[in-house]
């Protein structure tokens, strides 16, 4: 069988999860990373054959919790290095979740034509996340949105 969605980003997630291991060693039961750690390892464990979707929700919950830490680290002590891996493979996903659409039930371009405003907003929006910096070669880094 085809590996799942997540196969992509267990390696990432582990090495995520490796930077922290180090850092909490500096800063022992820093409450931030021992979220990082609990919400990296509860995606590692969860259904590799799970759906996309759920996988999505996983790692961007991951990407928040290490952007609270992030949100207050200095150079020395950045994740940041260990984040644009998984930060890619969420623009790639989301990427590809979007593509499926047009193959959805129901999903047909005649029912939009009178809405080409919203066509050429996604349109915009897809070049923008595309083109957004941080995410390298031209891929996005993703602002979470996870809970």
């Amino acid at each position: 069988a085809a590996p799942g969605p997540a196969a992509a980003a267990r390696g990432p997630a582990t090495s995520l999860l490796a930077r922290v291991a180090s850092l909490l060693e500096t800063f022992p039961k820093n409450a931030v990373l021992e979220r990082i750690v609990r919400v990296g390892d509860a995606f590692l464990r969860s259904d590799a054959l799970g759906s996309l979707g759920d996988h999505l929700r996983g790692l961007e919950a991951l990407l928040e919790r290490a952007q609270d830490w992030e949100a207050h680290a200095s150079r020395t002590v950045t994740l940041e290095g260990a984040l644009a891996p998984l930060r890619r493979v969420v623009a790639r996903w989301r990427r590809e979740e979007t593509r499926r659409w047009p193959a959805l039930p129901g999903f047909e371009a005649d029912a939009f034509s009178s809405r080409d405003g919203v066509l050429r907003a996604w349109a915009r929006l897809t070049f923008i996340v595309d083109a957004a910096p941080g995410g390298g070669g031209g891929e996005s880094s993703v602002s979470a949105a996870a809970r």
